[in-house]
């Protein structure tokens, strides 16, 4: 009997598995069973812990002398345009953790050797924002007072078009 079982059960499966192709077959928009193109494969970001506050991009602690600006975006966006007296500190999405942890390390490094007293971190303004995560890994290691700009660039650009020409 459990013999029984356990070939029927396999035979209802076969059905209806034959039944779903049959079916996805006939259908105009049916899912293709095997890909027309390749899959794009991501690598996941480095994850933090921290937490980082957002500001608006009127916030006065851009102009404020006690803060160091970083722009987290590329080195071409950095070059085209950017606030002035920013520190171009890409954020690399594909670096592995560790090296991620370097470069936050060597920013702390920077700002205990300035006497800034906060650090205002812009990026791309994107969904994910670079700014975003670079102010969050800054704050999971240790740094206090870490802020980011909601909307990045493009939002600092339009509360205020006379800012960010390369220096």
């Amino acid at each position: 009997m459990r013999l029984s079982v356990l070939r029927d059960g396999f035979i209802i499966a076969a059905l209806a598995v034959v039944f779903a192709i049959a079916v996805n077959a006939i259908r105009p928009d049916g899912i293709p069973l095997l890909a027309k193109e390749e899959f794009d494969i991501y690598v996941p970001c480095t994850e933090s812990t921290g937490e980082a506050v957002s500001v608006n991009p009127s916030t006065p602690l851009i102009s404020d002398p006690s803060s160091l600006i970083i722009d987290a975006r590329s080195p071409s966006a950095y070059a085209r345009k950017h606030l002035p007296g920013a520190v171009s500190q890409p954020f690399d999405w594909l670096a592995e953790q560790d090296e991620v942890n370097d470069r936050a390390n060597q920013i702390a490094r920077r700002i205990a050797s300035s006497g800034k007293h906060h650090v205002v971190v812009y990026g791309d303004g994107g969904n994910p924002d670079s700014g975003k995560h670079w102010a969050a890994l800054l704050s999971a290691s240790g740094i206090r007072n870490v802020v980011y700009v909601t909307g990045g660039a493009e939002a600092l650009q339009l509360a205020d078009p006379g800012i960010g020409g390369a220096e």
